[in-house]
């Protein structure tokens, strides 16, 4: 006869609290744990509402919630106030600003709500919205009392002119996050600026390039972290000149912008103008002291599928130049290969130029890279991974082999990768 499973714990609160604070970004995991065990619960439950979604449209998470299911949620189980510390506000379904207006009432009677915020996520889907225009007051004071919050630290803002003036005398946040350009007003009265540590931009155009450095070099003092898409590549130059002397982490996101047969820059132009434009022979990474990782991540279409050998020279004019920082020990590499390219098209890339690179330059002491092609079964394997460095393939198997190069399939770096994605694999994400 078989035994019965013995399901006491044994193992202290304290060690199985900070097991499952790993767990933050898993909710599957989370819920499968608290299903498997009753002990677990109370345990799990402070990091399944960890961070939660209200939403305007159809539930697309597990912590995804309509603003009457969470004031509902909250009136039943009122301790999980407590235990949100990342609340996001997605506007999904509704295209209509006057259609939300509802909404957007329930969510300001939420937001104060919750006490111990750290991150607050502004929507980050379509449609663009106007801040004073779209938003009832009730819900830009909820959102400006929340940066009140001693324990607010990031602010990320997606499609709306949202006024920076609001950070103002905010000296608790430091990671802001913008996908579009923000409003900026001009200044009538003295303010004491947030520390920004980390920043993160995305889907700034020339036009507001100046005025948005303008602002940054009044208001941005000691950067450590920058991500940036290169919507704007000489906007870059002006930021680098901001964050010289403290720049630690650089994240650069080569991506197509618009969509297949309408880019504003498709892949390729966007890739044959990022080589033959000087702008990148600009980048003097030498003047960048601190830098200490450098992560990159790069797409490849389905419109490159006619080529006998998909090559990424551009990554490898990056990294050549990125190789006169002086301090750089890490990088990251993260490439998202379409799925209509078909397993059959994504094995013929070439990254023979990139091994190249690798293996002669002594500065990296730990390489990560990521190759995900969201293809059904069979999918890359680390040997198939390997083998697209061609003629260099055995060089890169000694830095496997010694550790410096780590190979990671059909996996994606969530510092970097779109959110879609990272939620597809069910891993931890920034959402910048």
């Amino acid at each position: 006869m078989r035994a019965p499973i013995n399901r006491s714990i044994e193992l202290p609160f304290d060690i199985l609290d900070h097991i499952f604070s790993f767990l933050k970004s898993h909710p599957k995991a989370l819920l499968a744990c608290s299903e498997a065990n009753s002990a677990f619960c109370q345990i799990v439950e402070r990091y399944q509402f960890h961070h939660i979604i209200i939403h305007t449209g159809d539930a697309d998470s597990t912590y995804s919630f309509r603003p009457s299911d969470m004031l509902r949620h909250l009136a039943e189980t009122p301790r999980i106030v407590d235990y949100v510390a990342v609340l996001q506000i997605e506007f999904g379904g509704i295209q209509d600003p006057k259609q939300m207006a509802p909404y957007l009432e329930e969510i300001a009677s939420l937001l104060p709500m919750f006490p111990v915020l750290e991150c607050i996520r502004l929507p980050t889907r379509p449609p663009t919205l106007l801040w004073q225009e779209d938003f009832p007051q009730s819900f830009r004071t909820a959102v400006e009392n929340c940066l009140h919050l001693p324990t607010l630290q990031e602010v990320h803002v997606g499609n709306m002119d949202f006024p920076l003036s609001m950070l103002d005398n905010h000296m608790n946040i430091n990671h802001l996050s913008l996908s579009r350009p923000p409003k900026i007003e001009p200044e009538y009265r003295e303010a004491t600026y947030p520390q920004i540590k980390s920043l993160a931009l995305e889907g700034f155009d020339h036009r507001f390039s100046e005025v948005f450095c303008t602002w940054a070099k009044q208001h941005i003092v000691g950067l450590q972290t920058l991500k940036y898409d290169f919507s704007c590549d000489k906007m870059i130059l002006e930021v680098f000149k901001i964050c010289s002397n403290t720049l630690e982490n650089l994240y650069l996101c080569l991506q197509r912008q618009g969509t297949p047969g309408g880019l504003s820059s498709c892949l390729m132009e966007h890739c044959a103008e990022f080589l033959e434009t000087e702008t990148i022979y600009l980048f003097n990474f030498s003047s960048l002291p601190h830098l200490r990782h450098l992560a990159i991540h790069t797409e490849i279409y389905f419109w490159l599928k006619g080529s006998d050998v998909i090559r990424n020279t551009y990554l490898r004019t990056t990294i050549e130049i990125l190789k006169t920082a002086p301090s750089l020990q890490q990088l990251t590499i993260e490439i998202y290969v379409d799925p209509s390219l078909g397993l059959a098209d994504a094995s013929r890339i070439d990254l023979s130029a990139l091994g190249t690179v690798l293996t002669q330059s002594a500065c990296f002491h730990h390489i990560d890279l990521y190759i995900y092609t969201g293809l059904p079964q069979p999918r890359f394997t680390r040997t198939e991974m390997s083998s697209l460095f061609g003629y260099k393939e055995w060089q890169v198997m000694e830095l496997i082999e010694q550790g410096v190069l780590v190979l990671h399939p059909e996996k994606t770096a969530s510092a970097l990768s779109r959110s879609y994605i990272a939620r597809e694999n069910n891993e931890s994400c920034v959402i910048m």
